[in-house]
C-alpha cells in the first residue's frame, strides 16, 4: 500500500504542476476535489478515497478484534463456571457458533448461581441481560463481516463506507440487498458497548473465582 501511494503521489506531483505535495490541505467543499487541474483525475480521486478512509478501515478492524476478545471472555467464563479441565471446555465449544456459546453459558450460569446461592431466579436476571446484549452485538458483527464494501464521500465531504450485504431468499427466488452507509460516528458507540461488555464479563469471572477458591 505504501509503495502504491508513493507511486500515485509522484504522478500527481508532476501533472502540470497541479499540486506540489499531498500534504497540502484538501479542499473539502461539497462536490469538489483539490486543484482544478486534477479535479476529474481518477487517480487523484482514488488516492483521496484511500487516504480519507483509513480511519474507517481501522475502526472496522477494531470492531472485529474487540468482538473476538468478547468471544474469548465468554469461553473463559465458561471454563471458570464449569470448573473442569479447560481443554474439555475448549474442545466442546470449539465448533459452536458464537450465539450457541452465549446461550449455553446463560443456562450454565443460572444453574451455577442457584447452587451457590447467588440467585433463585431462572434465568439469572443480570447475567441474562448481559447475554442478550452480547447476542445483539453478535448479530451486528455478522452483518459487518458478511458484507461487501465500497468507498464513498458524503454530500458533506465526509469519508464513509457503503456496506452491501447479500442475502438469498430461495423461497422467493430473490437476492436481497439492503445497504447501509457507515461513518466513524456510527461504529464508535458499538465499540464502546463491547468494551462495557468485556468489563461486565470480567466482574462475573472474578465473582466465580472468589466462590471457587475462597
Amino acid at each position: 500500500m505504501a509503495t502504491f501511494v508513493l507511486w500515485l503521489k509522484s504522478i500527481l506531483e508532476t501533472r502540470d504542476g497541479a499540486i506540489s505535495s499531498l500534504e497540502k490541505p484538501l479542499d473539502r467543499q461539497v462536490g469538489q476535489w483539490p486543484g482544478t487541474a486534477v479535479q476529474n483525475d481518477s487517480l487523484y480521486r482514488m488516492l483521496f478515497l484511500i487516504m480519507n478512509h483509513d480511519s474507517l478501515h481501522r475502526q472496522l478492524g477494531h470492531f472485529v478484534l474487540t468482538f473476538q476478545a468478547v468471544e474469548a471472555a465468554v469461553v473463559e467464563l465458561t471454563v471458570q463456571v464449569v470448573d473442569a479441565d479447560p481443554e474439555y471446555v475448549a474442545t466442546l465449544t470449539a465448533e459452536l457458533e458464537f450465539n450457541a456459546k452465549a446461550r449455553a453459558l446463560d443456562v450454565i450460569f443460572t444453574r451455577y448461581a442457584q447452587i451457590h446461592g447467588l440467585s433463585n431466579l431462572a434465568p439469572h436476571p443480570e447475567f441474562h441481560k448481559l447475554m442478550t446484549r452480547i447476542q445483539k452485538l453478535a448479530t451486528r458483527r455478522n452483518e459487518l463481516v458478511h458484507s461487501f464494501y465500497s468507498l464513498l464521500v458524503t454530500v458533506n465531504g465526509e469519508a464513509a463506507l457503503a456496506r452491501m450485504p447479500t442475502r438469498l431468499k430461495p423461497s422467493d427466488g430473490i437476492r436481497e440487498q439492503e445497504g447501509e452507509d457507515i461513518l466513524p460516528a456510527k461504529l464508535e458507540p458499538e465499540i464502546l458497548e463491547m468494551k462495557s461488555i468485556l468489563q461486565a464479563l470480567e466482574v462475573f469471572r472474578l465473582q466465580v473465582i472468589d466462590i471457587n477458591y475462597p
